[in-house]
Order: structure tokens, then C-alpha cells, then sequence
């Protein structure tokens, strides 16, 4: 039962659903490895409602519901087996507290835990649970419920479910519902069955009516089919007549088309990541392979959801960590369109404050920081802001390559693709009656690409949460991403400077007649180069392309140069006659610093955005994202930030180079 010490605990605000027991506990047995603890009380603790604000909650013992056992974990972490020290079992109701017992296993972690509670170093717990109905009595308002007079603002619990028991340095905190409650959920029975594996199972054939039942003995089948090797088919009858080997080739790449197209959509439908759909796409894994190693991973994620689970129903994790996030971008400076509620409270907080209203409790700094960073909401708080930041700076990036360079069609994947050509030479056909139609030849000479990945990491320590290193959050994703856009910007430049073509040739290339005369830039310079590229033809040799130009490249140092040239009304030409000067006209000048890593002298005209070097992104991901890269070890959150992209020529005839002297 309760001590003075537990009440006291408790009225302190900090949220304890748990008595603590002696110095030196009487009810250990050092054979069995058990500890018998109170578990929960019906003492009101605060807590905070994202609907009302603060306000007291009670869990009434006679609204609660309890298996046989339920894990005893480490603090209310369920992101490793390793957390697990054994169960908790026996639970009971005595009076207005749920008491039970703790069983510790017998690995070295648990047994270290158990040898800490019976030395008395440890002494409470701290319960994770479900709320499946209560009553709302609010503020000014005071309600009777099982003869129990109850005062508002409260929240009276009158439908419970232990998920499970956790050995804690201190009890349940202030704040344990962000970690120890679950949806306010009015059902209280589970289903077996989520709704992903079950659409799954109806895309393979099963009836989507069926009952879970049904659902588990189909899916079963579906699995022992699969896994056997398949039957050996007798050898086909000869044919009477040899199929010719163009059509054989033709099914065959009629059937990979149909392979590919089937395995996509199946990974895109069932939210595979895009790693392993380009495995299942790149090692030529069967359809049916494919599908058993979907539901396999389908199968591991449902497991996971059907472990006890301790943070609060989604719409109020949302909620929270939204508040959260949407602070730490107002207190960096960001503006927020519309703020998460709670938000604004919150743009005055340091980030362990920030910490502790995610985990709560009494603890020390640096328990506070460790317990926040080891949950997955901090991670993806931090990740979130990560995201935003990096689309703002993104946003405001000034790299030139937006302004000339076009885009590709998506890749689905990572594997090299082909590409239709920019250009179509000729002109339609007068059709003459049954006349057969002539086919454009788009894949002729057609450019081929592959993604390339750009990436780099940063750190969150918990040195950086103690000491409130805002900038860490923010200013190191910001200059990340200037950095990925500076690299996206360097590989559209490297791609016309030094890109080869399907030709195996340089995209500047006295085969591709794209190299005018050299020339310092003059109106007269400007002027000829411009022929360069009129004078270009198709793939035939011989259709003119009649190609305008539409932007001037130039290195930082010929910028005035051009600058002057497009202010300069007349020229003089050859003959000395005064003209008006054109030669700009319809010219967008663009001044990039890498041309003059390349050349100080070299000048370039270009052709519409999209015909010469072209940016391709994998799933449309045109800024770089933040994942954190795996959990909290060695008191530091690990971040990746990472883009695919692949900038590309996709064609010379609309690009003409000025050497210059």
C-alpha cells in the first residue's frame, strides 16, 4: 500500500501510479528472482489534456483491466528486447491499489535490476496503461461516480488496461502520460488483424470479408506455397514451327515490363521503402517472392503493434510533439503560418525544458535529457525541424542552376534510365490514303542517367540539450542544406562542363559543331555564337533545328563585361553602319562562380530550360531529408541527411560554348 512517502510523491504533482517500497524490501524472494510492488493508485495526479489543459486525473481501481502478465520494463522503454527485464504477474486490486508482483529474468541486465531493488537503491514503478472510457467533470462542476465525489477540472478514468509495469528511478512523472498512456479508445477489444496486412491479403486474393481467422489460415497458405521450391515443369513439345527469336525477345522484355510494373506498384501500395523495391527490381525476384518477402515485412510491423504499447493515442502524440516542434522553430527565429496549439507557450523554453515536458519527473538533468532522447518522440521532433529548416533554406537558396536547368521525370528507383530526346527534328507527315505512318525515333541516341546519393550526418548530444545549443537543431540543418543544394548546383555545372553524352563524346565537342569561334564577349561575338546554335541540325544531318537561345552563362569575371554590352544601345557593324543592339535581347543572363574554377574566359549560350542539362530527383524528394540513423547510443541522437538526384545532358545542339581569348 501507499506510504507517506508515495502520497507525498504524489501531491508534489509528479504523476506516480506507483507506492514505493522500503529501504529494504520484505517481500523479495532471492530464488524466484520476485519483488511484490504496488503497481497504482487512485491518488489524483496532474496531467496534461490537449482539449483542457492541466488537470487531475484519477484511475479507479474498479475500472481496471489485466491480463495474466504484462512486461516489467526498463522506464517505459519498448524499442528493444533488451528493455525487458521480466514480467509482471499476480496483479490484484487490494482496496484503492493495484498491487502485483515482479518477476526478473535471469540475464545479467535484469538480474543487476533486481539486485538494485532488493539492496533498496531502487524503489519505484511505474504504470503503463490504456484509457478506454472516462467522464470529464469540468472546471466549477463537482460530480458523484461510484459514490465517489469527484471536483473539476478532472478526469476520472472509469476504463483501464494494464499494458505494462516499469522499474524507474523515480515513479511515473508529471507528464507519463506522453509515455504510459495509450488512445482514448472506447474499444476495448484489439483487432488481430491491421488493416495493411489485411488490404495485402485481399490483393493476393482473399476475400475482403473475410474474418481474421480466415485472414490468418489464407495467409499461412499463402506462405507454406511460397516457401516450397517450385514443381519442376515437363519440357515444353517442340514446336512445329521454330518461333522466331525476335518474338522470344519481345516476350521476354514484355514480361520483365510486367514484373517491374507489378513489383512497383505492390511496394508503393504497401509503403515498402524505396531500398528494397529497387533490390526486388535489380536481382530479378519473382513476383511471388517478392509478395512473400512484403508480407514478411508487413508480418514484423504487426508484431510490433501488437507489443504493449506506452505513448499517448496518436491525435495527442501529434498534438504534442507538434507543439514542440512548432516552439523550437519559433524560438529559432522561423515563421509558423498557424502554430500548433501549445506552441506558443512553449517558444520560451530551453530544450530540456522542452525534454521534460515530454518525459516529466524530478530526475537530474542529464536523466531528464537521456530518458527524452531515448524515446521516438524526440527523434522525431528533432527530425521534423530538421525537415523544415532545410526546405525553407532550400527555398531560399540563391544557386543559379533553378534558373536554366530543367527536370527530368522522377526515378522510381535507383537503376540507370533512358531518356526521350529534347529535340524532334522534321516536321509531321501529309498523310496520303493507307499510307503507313512513320514513327518519331524519341530513343535514338537517347541519354541514359543513374541517381547518385548526396549525403552527410550531424549530431544531437546531450551535452547540446543541457547546454541549450538552439543552434544545433537549426543552424546546422540550414547550412546542411545549402550545402546539398551547393552540391546539386556543382553537379549541373560538372554535367555541361564536363558530361559526356550517349556518344561517349563531351558535351562541348567538335563532332557536336557547338564550339564557336573563339572571341572575347562583344556585341558581334554574342552575335555569331547565336548562328552556332541556329545553324545546328538533326539527327539526320540535315533538318534545321532553327534553335534560339535564352540564357548567357558567365564566370563571375565577364559579368560587367555583358552587363555593359546589354546596356549599350547602337553598335557600329563591319560596314559602319549604326544599328540598334539586339544582341541580348531575350537573353537571361546567369553568373555562376564555378565557370571560373573552369574558365575566366569561357562564355555560354543555352537553349530553353529543359533542353540541355536536365536534374532528376528519386520520388520526387527535391530537398534533402533528415532520418535519424539509429537509436539513442552513447548519449547522442545520430542524424543523416540525405538526396538522391542525378543531373543530366540531355542534349549539345542547344548549348554553344565561346572559348574566348
Amino acid at each position: 500500500m501507499p506510504n507517506k512517502k508515495d502520497k507525498n510523491h504524489n501531491n508534489s504533482g509528479l504523476v506516480c501510479r506507483a507506492a514505493v517500497i522500503s529501504d529494504a524490501p520484505k517481500s523479495v524472494n532471492e530464488e524466484q528472482r520476485t519483488v511484490e510492488f504496488t503497481a497504482a493508485t487512485e491518488t489524483p495526479v496532474s496531467v496534461y489534456d490537449w482539449d483542457y489543459g492541466r488537470v487531475n486525473e484519477v484511475l479507479l481501481m474498479s475500472g481496471v483491466k489485466y491480463p495474466d502478465k504484462v512486461p516489467l520494463l526498463n522506464t517505459h522503454s519498448r524499442y528493444d528486447v533488451a528493455d525487458v527485464l521480466g514480467s509482471f504477474r499476480s496483479m490484484r486490486v487490494e482496496g484503492g491499489s493495484l498491487v502485483g508482483v515482479a518477476h526478473f529474468a535471469a540475464d545479467q541486465t535484469s538480474a543487476d535490476s533486481f539486485g538494485k531493488v532488493k539492496d533498496g537503491h531502487l524503489t519505484d514503478v511505474s504504470v503503463g496503461y490504456r484509457v478506454n472510457a472516462y467522464v470529464m467533470v469540468e472546471r466549477g462542476q463537482t460530480t458523484v461516480i461510484e459514490g465517489k465525489t469527484f471536483t473539476g477540472p478532472m478526469r476520472v478514468v472509469t476504463d483501464w488496461t494494464v499494458k505494462e509495469v516499469s522499474l524507474a528511478p523515480i515513479g511515473a512523472d508529471e507528464n507519463a502520460k506522453s509515455r504510459s498512456l495509450e488512445s482514448v479508445n472506447k474499444s476495448v477489444e484489439e483487432n488481430t488483424m491491421d488493416e495493411k496486412t489485411r488490404a495485402f491479403l485481399v490483393s493476393l486474393g482473399m476475400r475482403a470479408d473475410a474474418s481474421d481467422a480466415e485472414a490468418e489460415k489464407f495467409m499461412q497458405d499463402f506462405k507454406q506455397r511460397t516457401s516450397k521450391p517450385p514443381a519442376a515443369e515437363p519440357a515444353p513439345a517442340a514446336p512445329a514451327t521454330a518461333e522466331p527469336e525476335g518474338k522470344r525477345a519481345d516476350d521476354a522484355v514484355a514480361a520483365e515490363r510486367t514484373r517491374v510494373s507489378d513489383i512497383t506498384a505492390m511496394c508503393r501500395s504497401f509503403d515498402i521503402d524505396p531500398e528494397t523495391e529497387a533490390k526486388f527490381i535489380k536481382d530479378g525476384t519473382s513476383l511471388d517472392s517478392a509478395r512473400a518477402a512484403v508480407l514478411q515485412k508487413l508480418e514484423a510491423g504487426r508484431a510490433a503493434q501488437n507489443q504493449p504499447v506506452f505513448t499517448v493515442g496518436e491525435a495527442e502524440a501529434d498534438k504534442k510533439r507538434a507543439a514542440i516542434r512548432d516552439g523550437i522553430l519559433l524560438r529559432a527565429g522561423f515563421k509558423v503560418d498557424k502554430p500548433a496549439a501549445g506552441a506558443t507557450d512553449m517558444r520560451g523554453d530551453t530544450l530540456l525544458d522542452m525534454c521534460r515536458t515530454l518525459v516529466g519527473g524530478r530526475d537530474s538533468r542529464y536523466d531528464i535529457a537521456t530518458r527524452a532522447m531515448s524515446t521516438s518522440d524526440l527523434p522525431i521532433i528533432l527530425g521534423n525541424v530538421a525537415n523544415i529548416v532545410m526546405l525553407a533554406e532550400m527555398e531560399r537558396a540563391a544557386s543559379t542552376y533553378r534558373l536554366w536547368v530543367g527536370n527530368l521525370p522522377n526515378f522510381s528507383n535507383l537503376k540507370e534510365k533512358r531518356f526521350a530526346r529534347a529535340l524532334l527534328g522534321g516536321s509531321v507527315d501529309i498523310m496520303k490514303e493507307g499510307e503507313e505512318y512513320k514513327f518519331a525515333k524519341f530513343f535514338e541516341n537517347a541519354e541514359k542517367a543513374t541517381p547518385v546519393k548526396f549525403g552527410k550526418g550531424f549530431e544531437v548530444t546531450v551535452e547540446s540539450i543541457l547546454n541549450d545549443e538552439l543552434d544545433v537543431i537549426t543552424a546546422v540543418p540550414a547550412g546542411l542544406a545549402l550545402l546539398a543544394d551547393g552540391g546539386i548546383n556543382k553537379a549541373c555545372y560538372n554535367a555541361l562542363l564536363s558530361g559526356k553524352m550517349s556518344d561517349d563524346k563531351t558535351v562541348f565537342h567538335a563532332d557536336h559543331d557547338n564550339i564557336a569561334t573563339a572571341a572575347a564577349p562583344s556585341i558581334a561575338s554574342i552575335i555569331a555564337s547565336k548562328k552556332v546554335m541556329r545553324k545546328q541540325t538533326d539527327i539526320d544531318g540535315k533538318t534545321p533545328l532553327a534553335l534560339i537561345p535564352q540564357y548567357l552563362l558567365s564566370p563571375v569575371e565577364l559579368s560587367d563585361t555583358f552587363d555593359h554590352i546589354k546596356d549599350t544601345v547602337t553598335y557600329k557593324n563591319a560596314n559602319g553602319d549604326e544599328l540598334k543592339n539586339t544582341s541580348m535581347s531575350g537573353l537571361e543572363l546567369v553568373v555562376e562562380g564555378l565557370l571560373d574554377a573552369d574558365s575566366t574566359k569561357s562564355w555560354y549560350l543555352a537553349g530553353k530550360k529543359g533542353t540541355t542539362v536536365n536534374l532528376a530527383y528519386v520520388d520526387g524528394f527535391e530537398t534533402p531529408v533528415a532520418r535519424m540513423e539509429d537509436k539513442f547510443s552513447n548519449d547522442t541522437l545520430r542524424f543523416k541527411v540525405v538526396q538522391y538526384a542525378v543531373a543530366k545532358a540531355v542534349e549539345y545542339r542547344t548549348v554553344v560554348k565561346n572559348p574566348g581569348v
